[in-house]
């Protein structure tokens, strides 16, 4: 994300150059209709691909609520109707809360096997009201986390995003080639390029999960963790974004991994105070 935002700020200081210091100003017939067609085919695509790719984040914050809410039931009803297994069935209930975190998205499905721990948790319960419960609880995880693992696993292809590039290039050469040099014309011009770049960021920053992801994804499982009487948790590697640590409180867990990732051997929990 960060090497993506570096070749935005890149690519507009290069336009901006060539809209200053070398202001071609070819009056085209060519130039002129495609300031009217290309535009407006940029505009139609990406708008139609912004409100795909936000769609696809409203889904996956739904299923993640679903997930989340049924975990706060599941924990609560063991604590009320078996007691003896509620240590055991919260303890696995945080490990998975934490492994959701400790993968990126795109390897959201390999908390699979801490899903199965709980499911296998339960089913060795011998109660029989804790048997439907879980039966129920458990089949509605199990869709949520179905949803969750082909959306995340939808992205743009490169076929789309060339497209997206080569529009974008469309919209932007015609203002370069007939730009006269004047003031106002070369102002507008960088607001036309500082327009498709941000367009283009935004839609890679959608594409990749990545927009508004401290408020989608930590704060709720903060809460979450809250809810079912444990400490919040980070993985280190999010603990030097400042909007993490806003949302960390006074205690705190962070996981420590002596490994790169995915390696999560010699994997060490510590607590933080503020």
């Amino acid at each position: 994300m960060k090497y993506f935002k570096v070749q935005t700020i890149i690519a507009f200081l290069i336009l901006s150059a060539i809209t200053i210091l070398f202001p071609l100003h070819i009056e085209e017939a060519i130039f002129e209709l495609s300031l009217y067609v290309t535009p407006v085919l940029f505009a139609i695509f990406i708008a139609f691909s912004i409100s795909e790719r936000l769609s696809r984040i409203d889904k996956i914050r739904e299923n993640d609520s679903i997930e989340r809410s049924s975990l706060e039931m599941l924990n609560s009803f063991i604590e009320s109707n078996s007691l003896e297994n509620h240590k055991e069935v919260n303890g696995l209930i945080d490990e998975y809360l934490m492994a959701t975190l400790d993968y990126s998205i795109e390897d959201y499905y390999k908390t699979k096997p801490y899903y199965e721990k709980i499911s296998r948790a339960l089913y060795s319960i011998r109660n029989d009201r804790v048997n439907d419960f879980s039966v129920d609880i458990l089949s509605k995880i199990h869709e949520a986390r179905e949803q969750t693992v082909t959306l995340t696993s939808d992205y743009m292809s490169k076929f789309e995003w060339l497209i997206y590039y080569v529009l974008g290039a469309g919209v932007l050469v015609p203002f370069l080639v007939m730009n006269n040099g004047s003031f106002l014309n070369v102002a507008f011009v960088m607001l036309i390029i500082l327009s498709v770049i941000l367009l283009l960021s935004f839609l890679h920053e959608l594409n990749n999960l990545g927009w508004k992801k401290e408020v989608r994804i930590f704060a709720p499982y903060q809460k979450t963790f809250e809810a079912i009487g444990n400490m919040r948790y980070f993985p280190e590697s999010l603990m030097g974004n400042k909007k993490v640590k806003k949302i960390a409180g006074d205690k705190y867990r962070v996981g420590h991994f002596p490994n790169p990732y995915p390696n999560f051997e010699g994997k060490d929990i510590k607590v933080h105070n503020k």
